[in-house]
């Protein structure tokens, strides 16, 4: 059990706005007793530290991650095996990370997680999740899970019906997820796939909402933000790159919460055109063996690289998303603070 200690001559960022110079914070144990100026003389026989010249902020919340996910070109199955996932935990925790929303994960794996933290055994953020995301039948992202036999079930619901849409949510909310996270996305070009029927996404909500659970919709695009909002959404997950300023101030006046994600859209725009990761956080915190993979042959990511028009798409998709979010930002959009990491270059803890 920790003592009474005592941290001082900071700069504190309260999270609320204000800022206080040259502060004391004392702590008992895991709590804070006080905060306020540095005056006076430190107690005797109290542990205390100076921190002149640093900041103190609170823990910060990265809300929408991918635990299991590599943040490389997927150019081997190392990039997720264990190994790699308790590394980037500490890297969270080092850039003060202190809590993740992972977002269409394992759900075994999540729980044993939030156990392991609970019981003090695991060294890690504190995990919330959704566990699978429900989508069409084939849809984003079941599609691609589709290649490794097994995975689209552990990670999706593939609905097709109002019915089925409830049963979903109704089993997500009985193993105790904390949000229910749905699909809206028809792809582009050969990556198009079906989209969650407009009733299925009505029922879900409306499920979730009366089990006490709170939904979050993956869009790409402005009418999938649009027909998000018609259902009743708590929040939406990546800013549409299209997206229309009487739908940003239709979220801002419903207080639907935007996570634009704009750390993945840039990370895959960057690596489609070859760009290095350089970045001094990068280099000090990632596997050098995750950077390499975004630029290896067998990552996924060369094969679009050969093709101009993917390159085009994706880089005017990236530009267009950073003015879409300035947009949201002026609407008076409520923002969340999400990397999407996981995705190629979107680097756990890193990426936030």
């Amino acid at each position: 059990m920790l003592g009474r200690r005592i941290l001082h001559g900071m700069t504190v960022l309260d999270g609320t706005g204000r800022r206080l110079e040259h502060a004391r914070l004392t702590l008992e144990g895991e709590r804070i007793l006080a905060l306020g100026p540095d005056q006076g003389s430190l107690p005797e026989g109290v542990q205390a530290t100076d921190l002149s010249g640093l900041f103190l902020v609170p823990g910060l919340i990265d809300s929408h991650v991918h635990v299991g996910g590599s943040p490389g070109g997927s150019a081997s199955g190392a990039e997720y095996r264990p190994e790699r996932i308790l590394h980037d935990l500490q890297v969270y925790l080092a850039l003060g990370v202190t809590s993740v929303v992972s977002l269409t994960d394992d759900i075994d794996d999540l729980r044993r997680l939030r156990e392991g933290v609970a019981a003090g055994t695991m060294r890690s953020p504190r995990p919330f999740y959704s566990g699978p995301g429900i989508t069409a039948p084939g849809g984003h992202p079941a599609k691609y899970f589709a290649l490794v036999p097994g995975l689209a079930a552990r990670m999706t619901r593939q609905v097709s019906s109002p019915a089925e849409a409830r049963a979903a949510v109704e089993e997500l909310a009985a193993l105790r997820v904390d949000l229910v996270k749905l699909f809206l996305e028809g792809g582009w070009n050969e990556s198009a796939a079906p989209v969650l029927a407009r009733g299925a996404l009505e029922e879900a909500v409306r499920a979730a909402h009366e089990l006490g659970r709170k939904t979050t919709v993956h869009v790409d695009s402005d009418a999938h933000a649009r027909l998000a909002l018609g259902a009743g959404t708590d929040g939406l997950e990546h800013v549409p790159p299209d997206l229309a300023a009487a739908t940003a101030q239709a979220l801002a006046a419903r207080r639907v919460t935007l996570t634009p994600t704009l750390t993945a859209y840039e990370g895959l725009a960057r690596a489609m055109n070859g760009e290095p990761f350089t970045d001094p956080l990068v280099t000090r915190w990632v596997q050098p063996s995750i950077v390499a993979s975004l630029a290896s042959p067998n990552s996924w990511i060369h094969g679009l690289r050969q093709s101009r028009e993917a390159v085009a798409h994706y880089s005017e998709r990236t530009a267009n998303a950073f003015a879409a979010a300035r947009r949201a930002a002026a609407a008076g959009v409520p923002l969340l603070a999400g990397s999407d990491a996981g995705n190629p270059g979107a680097f756990h803890g890193a990426g936030l």
